[in-house]
């Protein structure tokens, strides 16, 4: 008969099933729990704690094999939470922080390196801990985990070696000293030996004894219990936050983009849109006012607000935009403005008061820029920045662009400037700087 049998006739009210299920599963688990927290009587408070559980929480698990995976989950949350109520109690005594070995001390290093075996086969993907822990902790045959698991005995038998590679892959990657060459051995021989004959009507009498115990098993249960609780609740407040977390990043974006200082808002539709004087301008929007003295940009991949420049234009300048793809640019005064769709932000730079020319403004996909008197300035869509450049007396070349550079060569001077760095840089042949 299977375990979910077993339990089924449980839940029916049969008290020789769940004595059956307790029998079955005592020695492995009282096992697992001796070598982890390393006293007898320790141990068998944890196993008669598991049953505990069980009993208490019959009716609503839902497993659709053997018990063994949630057993094993089980057994270790309590033989954690023994350890630190023990650790409390002798620490409150005076005592030594760890709970000792009450065998021999030979047995006590291998004791801790099958603990640690336990551990790792409890950290395994469901299917090969289920697989193993019923090969070697219950002690099935393959015949008999054939029938349990409803598959073949070759099938069952490849199982049981993938997931004995797992383990072994496992162990080796871990600090655990046992040789994997005799991990199977160990399975085999070690994992499972039987458990005091008390243990299996102990932890069957206490279990059927439901909330009326007041004993240490008692007080383990209560306290998986709440193991169990809170960490429903962390798994449940980890989902929200999934869930929550991209909306709040969403609003937050939201908000900083409202935020940005904005001196005016159209409140119609903009009167006009400029076709591109290269290739179109399907990423930038102008509006400007009627006296041309006042201009707004909006990009299309940004989105957000329309935008004015800052500083305000100079009084009596009139705007005469040049246009790229993801440019907006011009010259009022003694300013430049530049206007980038990647960003959605203006930038503006003052150039010398006493020029005497008009500079004037050539401009490419991403790049604007030009020569005002001895400085070249330029604008990046990229960085949404302008930048300038000293250059020597006697150059009178205007800078040349292409979709993301802007070159000038003249005698022995090179100057450029990239839209992606967003910076000129300079090169003089005759000093090699």
């Amino acid at each position: 008969m299977t375990d979910l049998e077993l339990l089924n006739q449980y839940r029916e009210g049969s008290q020789p099933a769940f004595a059956e299920l307790v029998r079955r599963h005592a020695s492995w688990i009282y096992c697992v729990a001796r070598r982890r927290v390393r006293d007898a009587h320790l141990a068998e408070d944890v196993t008669q704690a598991v049953f505990i559980l069980l009993a208490q929480k019959a009716w609503k698990l839902r497993a659709a094999g053997p018990l063994q995976p949630w057993l094993m989950k089980v057994t270790q949350y309590t033989c954690s939470h023994a350890l630190r109520t023990e650790m409390r109690r002798r620490a409150a005594e005076t005592r030594a922080a760890e709970i000792v070995e009450q065998t021999s001390p030979a047995t006590t290093s291998t004791n801790e390196i099958c603990s640690d075996v336990d551990q790792l086969l409890a950290g395994l993907p469901i299917m090969e801990q289920q697989i193993l822990l019923l090969r070697f902790y219950g002690q099935r045959t393959l015949a008999e985990i054939a029938n349990e698991m409803r598959l073949s005995e070759e099938a069952a038998r490849k199982r049981v070696s993938r997931a004995l590679d797992k383990l072994r892959k496992a162990l080796s990657t871990s600090a655990v000293a046992l040789p994997a060459t005799g991990m199977e051995h160990w399975l085999d021989h070690g994992a499972v030996v039987p458990a005091p004959a008390h243990v299996a009507s102990s932890g069957s009498a206490a279990a059927l004894a439901g909330a009326s115990g007041a004993g240490q098993s008692f007080q383990f249960a209560k306290g998986v219990n709440r193991m169990f609780i809170w960490s429903k609740i962390r798994v449940a407040a980890m989902a929200a936050m999934i869930l929550i977390l991209p909306g709040i990043l969403c609003v937050h974006l939201l908000m900083n983009v409202r935020g940005q200082d904005q001196s005016y808002v159209p409140s119609t539709r903009p009167t006009f849109s400029v076709a591109d004087l290269n290739s179109g301008s399907k990423n930038v929007l102008l509006h400007l006012s009627a006296d041309r003295n006042k201009v707004w940009a909006f990009s299309v991949p940004v989105g957000g607000d329309w935008t004015q420049p800052k500083p305000a234009i100079p009084v009596g300048a009139v705007v005469e935009p040049i246009l790229t793809e993801n440019i907006a640019a011009f010259r009022a005064g003694s300013w430049v403005y530049g206007f980038s769709a990647m960003t959605g932000t203006w930038d503006s730079m003052e150039f010398n008061n006493g020029v005497t020319d008009n500079p004037s403004i050539s401009a490419a996909q991403n790049i604007a820029a030009c020569r005002a008197g001895n400085r070249l300035l330029a604008f990046s869509a990229t960085t949404g920045k302008w930048d300038s450049i000293e250059i020597p007396d006697g150059i009178t070349d205007n800078p040349s662009v292409s979709s993301d550079l802007a070159l000038l060569y003249e005698g022995a001077y090179s100057f450029a400037f990239s839209s992606h760095a967003g910076k000129w840089r300079a090169v003089d042949s005759a000093t090699h700087k």
